[in-house]
């Protein structure tokens, strides 16, 4: 059976029937995080997978020496900890940037529902997907220097808010998180996003930053990507 892709879905959600996810949804368990509660820790046994339908979540992984490195966004009809499924253990924290409501289902419910409903195909192509979208970002990242990257930092939050999000250019990063991101210090972001705020490109509001000008930003990612 050909399925068709959910336009208006995304994430895992956009490879499934209406149905097909309702389902999938109804056998977990509702879970509500706030700003910045762990929802996967690293380290931790793989034993849960989170289905993610509001809000926003990131996802960091920790060094040996303490030092954080953002790995990838997560949006609304995302998975999380769907990787761990074949190591075991969690290689990566994630955690609320935003209040979210997950689904919550063991992982051997969850890899019992994959194989019951023959989804194996969908998931691959999800997680084919990830990689799609993170193998350029990386490509440019190393190319950029840090205002691209602080524009294309602020825009994949953007991005992945969907299209039912209340308030989607509002990203929750403090100043010293967006640096972290990055993996320089703040004194390299603040003079970036002041000159962006006069410019009318961004507010900056206490605990992060409301796009203004979205195509702004995005261009300025663009120009170097493309140089």
């Amino acid at each position: 059976m050909t399925r068709k892709i959910h336009d208006t879905g995304t994430g895992f959600k956009r490879y499934l029937e209406t149905q097909e996810w309702t389902d999938l949804v109804q056998a977990g368990r509702r879970r509500i995080y706030e700003r910045a509660d762990f929802i996967l820790r690293q380290g931790e046994a793989h034993d849960t997978v989170h289905l993610l339908t509001e809000g926003r979540a990131k996802v960091d992984y920790t060094e040996p020496g303490g030092g954080e490195v953002l790995l990838s966004v997560r949006g609304p009809g995302d998975l999380l900890g769907e990787m761990a499924r074949a190591i075991g253990r969690r290689m990566a924290s994630v955690r609320a940037m935003e209040q979210c409501v997950t689904y919550e289902l063991t992982a051997d419910t969850f890899g019992a529902l994959m194989r019951r409903r023959g989804w194996k195909d969908e998931f691959e192509k999800y997680a084919m997907s990830k990689l799609a979208e993170s193998a350029p970002q990386q490509w440019c990242a190393a190319r950029m220097r840090a205002k691209a990257r602080l524009a294309q930092l602020l825009m994949s939050v953007v991005d992945v808010a969907g299209p039912h999000h209340s308030s989607p250019l509002r990203v929750n990063l403090s100043q010293e998180e967006l640096a972290g991101a990055l993996g320089v210090v703040r004194s390299a972001v603040t003079p970036i996003l002041k000159v962006w705020k006069n410019n009318g490109f961004i507010e900056v509001v206490r605990g992060g930053v409301v796009v203004k000008e979205p195509e702004s930003l995005r261009a300025q990612v663009n120009v170097q990507c493309d140089s």
